[in-house]
């Protein structure tokens, strides 16, 4: 039981890792974009490039 406790936290750090550097490097990136007001298909757009990173 302990075993599988462990496993399951290791195996939660590995996905909590990953998700920081993904917020990290969208942070990085949306710091080169010059500000605007958000479109429908600028959203659209980071939803889809979002997306497609995950694949």
């Amino acid at each position: 039981m302990m075993i599988e406790k462990i496993e399951e936290t290791q195996a939660q750090i590995v996905r909590l890792q990953n998700h920081v550097q993904m917020l990290q490097s969208t942070f990085a990136d949306w710091g080169e974009l010059p500000d605007s007001e958000p479109t429908g298909e600028s959203i659209c757009c980071l939803i889809e490039s979002w997306t497609e990173e995950q694949k």
